[in-house]
């Protein structure tokens, strides 16, 4: 059989398809909604596991490529959980009455933060209501008229001693607004009214009361100083001990009701730590300022409260950070946006009216890492790389098993001191969602994160096609059909949708798990459908849905053929040139991958350089394209320098590539350049090579099989296909193999052809028309195979270098 009958590639293998009558059924009515994605059962075993285990340190790391649906799984697997252990609790803020800047952390039973937040705040309502009418009744009146009365006339007796020595020199006892305070004194009495001693001063200056009177009043003044002092004193004791008798008549008259009114509370959360204790420091708060009750006689009900008043009374407020009494089982928190303050926590500031900045405990207000207390938070680990050091907060917070909330990092001016609340112990389980470098990178770098992130759920990009891998692909298509109120695919939508599904897996024995490439597959096949007015999906709209896709993404893929086709980038696709080859590369644009011809050439010279990798000494050449071409040299090396070295010089490039390139994939046809150029056997140009190789002449498989072999295609095409042109890949690639419909047909029909070779030798036969030929005993190789005449132009050169270099001799 000739060698291109036996490398000649089927059509049959070019393309797995899969037939409508094999899913049994007509229309995905029929078929059951998936109810979650398929395909990852180790990714599933794992999420099961670390979701289960509350052990320190059992957080989860999913790992693997976005697409997968690793969101939609984790979401899932989540709200599907089950944990009858759990028992949730409520967190309050309450305001620390020995150290403000510290306030107390409450923790309650599931819905008692709340009932506890009510409680605090119909007490203080019905103080609020209660105690005035206390403070207004006839009975608290007439207590503190008596009480009054009594200091007031003993103050009267103070004052008449002072008064009868002060009248005698003009002087009266007044008092006087000293700051805040009012202050007795003793001040010139003129005209039958109080005058100042500076507005004397004045009027003396002025001509208008005379000098001496103003001495003499001054003189009588200092002379009263020590009585004057005495009284101040007594005055003051006297005060002192009237405004303790009234607040022990206002502590007397409100104590039952005060008393009423808490035990209450104190009754219904005696059993909640650290209640009590709080509970009796509010009472002691109260009964030290039930002046906040008191109002004016002439003072309306509806008058709002003063700052200070309502200063006070924000004091007696409960903050629920954290309210549980409407959960049924562990919460889940999704952080969109994982900064330091959303995870751990805030202090908002306040700005009155007045300009003033206030912060205190009612400002407080939980993180993520908080609200997720008792169940799990999830968490994107590509979004911790924000400012402020979010990795670290949640090691610590992880490690520790507690957050400290913390004000934000700018101070405002006229802002009070920051406070430190009592930090909150928390069971959050974290679940970070990230690519498998992410996980690497983290897992090499830093050495905590083995020891709090112990579970990997990795999801993989592709499962194994069979039967059950089929349904599962087409419950997930009537689940998207459900979910967006789409019409029905039928059997031949489907089966359309599962082979995109294989093309993307990139081996005909796998198909892609990710399926919000499949999703969007659907809802535009849908789209096109629904324009035609169809009433189901069918593969007609799937391949429309894909060609329409491509049309909005191949913008660079139209530019590089167009400028092939003007002639712009060299590629002959129809002659045979010595020492040219046309390789195949894939170019990735982000969110397209084409193939785009190249041509690779070789020129021979005598010389002791051996093959010059231009892309490498032009500092374009990546570490593995200099191995092919390392490789490569291996192999002329063992098939032709055996027994002699090799002198020659020889220049290997990919023309008019301007950008680095890397791979070992054009190797294959790098070597049939270099044979080409050695034989002086033109290689035709109407085929086109990929492949990697070894030393030994063995071809290896290579990536983007399918793009490359439609990306020479459709340069032929638009040129016109003459029935000779081809592409010669890896025999390795086959299983690979999922091309466009259009170019099996054309393959089918004869008018384009694919090859796959094993070995160098079988490319360079296809390519160059000779066989490459056996090494006899003698280690010749016959003179009519291609490696023969290698041989002999490459003895030649030998023989140049040993005339021209004489220090090879």
């Amino acid at each position: 059989m000739k060698l291109e009958q036996r490398v000649r590639v089927p059509p049959e293998q070019l393309r797995w398809t899969l037939s409508p009558s094999d899913l049994g059924f007509s229309t995905t009515d029929e078929v059951r909604p998936g109810s979650f994605v398929p395909g990852q059962h180790r990714a599933l075993r794992a999420l099961e596991i670390g979701l289960a285990l509350r052990g320190h340190g059992y957080n989860v790391f999913v790992a693997g490529e976005p697409g997968t649906s690793r969101t939609e799984t984790v979401r899932h697997f989540l709200h599907e959980f089950n944990d009858p252990t759990f028992v949730p609790e409520d967190l309050c803020y309450v305001y620390n009455f020995r150290d403000p800047d510290q306030p107390r952390l409450l923790r309650f039973p599931v819905g008692q933060g709340r009932k506890f937040r009510d409680a605090m705040l119909a007490a203080v309502m019905r103080l609020q209501d209660g105690i005035p009418r206390i403070f207004s009744s006839e009975v608290y009146s007439k207590r503190r008229r008596a009480r009054m009365k009594r200091y007031t006339s003993r103050m009267e007796q103070l004052a008449a001693t002072l008064r009868r020595d002060a009248e005698p020199a003009g002087l009266v006892l007044v008092q006087v607004e000293i700051g805040e305070h009012a202050e007795a004194d003793l001040l010139p009495l003129i005209d039958d009214e109080p005058m100042a001693f500076e507005d004397l001063e004045a009027m003396v200056e002025e001509d208008k009361f005379p000098r001496e009177d103003l001495q003499r009043l001054v003189s009588a003044r200092a002379a009263l100083e020590e009585p004057l002092r005495k009284f101040r004193d007594a005055a003051n004791r006297l005060v002192r001990e009237a405004e303790g008798e009234l607040a022990d008549l206002d502590r007397q008259m409100t104590h039952p009701y005060l008393n009423l009114v808490l035990s209450g509370v104190y009754r219904e959360f005696e059993d909640v730590s650290g209640v009590t204790d709080y509970l009796r420091e509010v009472e002691k708060f109260l009964e030290a300022r039930m002046a906040l009750f008191h109002r004016d006689d002439d003072e309306s009900e509806a008058e709002p409260e003063d700052e200070e008043t309502r200063s006070e009374v924000r004091r007696l407020q409960v903050n629920l950070i954290l309210d549980h009494g409407d959960l049924r089982s562990r919460p889940i928190v999704f952080e969109n946006n994982p900064n330091v303050p959303n995870l751990r926590g805030s202090i908002d500031r306040e700005i009155r009216s007045n300009g003033m900045v206030v912060q205190d405990f009612t400002h407080i207000k939980a993180g993520s890492m908080i609200r997720a207390h008792g169940g799990f938070l999830v968490i994107h680990a590509d979004d911790l790389e924000g400012e402020g050091r979010p990795w670290h907060m949640i090691k610590r917070a992880l490690r520790t098993g507690q957050v400290q909330i913390e004000s934000g990092e700018g101070e405002h001016q006229g802002a009070p001191r920051t406070l430190r609340p009592q930090p909150v112990g928390i069971d959050t389980k974290v679940i970070l969602i990230g690519t498998n470098e992410l996980y690497q990178t983290l897992l090499d770098s830093d050495d905590d994160f083995p020891k709090i992130f112990k579970v990997k759920a990795e999801f993989d990009t592709e499962m194994e096609l069979g039967p059950q891998a089929i349904t599962e692909y087409a419950c997930l298509v009537r689940s998207v059909c459900d979910e967006d109120d789409l019409p029905p695919f039928n059997a031949e939508g489907v089966a359309a949708v599962v082979e995109h599904g294989v093309r993307l897996a990139g081996q005909r024995n796998r198909i892609t798990t990710r399926f919000s490439q499949i999703a969007d597959l659907v809802r535009e096949a849908s789209f096109w459908a629904q324009r035609e007015h169809n009433h189901s999906i069918g593969a007609r709209d799937v391949l429309r849905a894909l060609e329409e896709r491509r049309n909005r993404v191949n913008l660079a893929e139209e530019k590089t053929h167009r400028l092939i086709r003007e002639g712009v980038v060299l590629i002959d696709t129809s002659s045979q040139t010595i020492g040219q080859v046309n390789g195949l590369a894939v170019l990735d644009v982000g969110d397209h991958q084409f193939g785009r011809p190249t041509r690779i050439t070789t020129s021979i010279s005598a010389g002791l350089s051996g093959v010059l990798n231009i892309e490498r000494l032009a500092a374009l050449s990546g570490r593995h394209h200099d191995k092919g071409v390392l490789i490569l040299t291996g192999y002329l090396r063992q098939t032709f320098a055996l027994e002699r070295p090799l002198a020659m010089t020889a220049s290997v490039t990919l023309e008019q590539s301007y950008d680095e390139v890397d791979g070992d994939s054009a190797a294959t046809a790098e070597i049939l350049s270099l044979l080409s150029a050695l034989s002086g056997v033109a290689a035709r140009q109407d085929m086109a090579v990929t492949g990697s190789m070894n030393q030994k002449g063995q071809v290896q498989a290579v990536g983007g099989v399918n793009e490359k072999i439609e990306g020479f295609y459709d340069l032929c095409l638009a040129r016109g296909l003459t029935g000779n042109q081809g592409v010669i890949i890896p025999a390795a690639n086959i299983p690979h193999l999922m091309l466009r419909p259009q170019l099996v047909e054309a393959v089918r029909e004869r008018r384009f052809h694919i090859f796959a070779v094993s070995r160098v030798e079988e490319a360079a036969e296809l390519l160059m028309g000779l066989p490459a030929g056996q090494m006899g005993t003698d280690g010749r190789y016959g003179t009519d195979s291609l490696f023969g005449k290698v041989q002999v132009h490459l003895e030649e050169l030998a023989e140049a270098a040993r005339d021209y270099l004489p220090w090879t001799s």
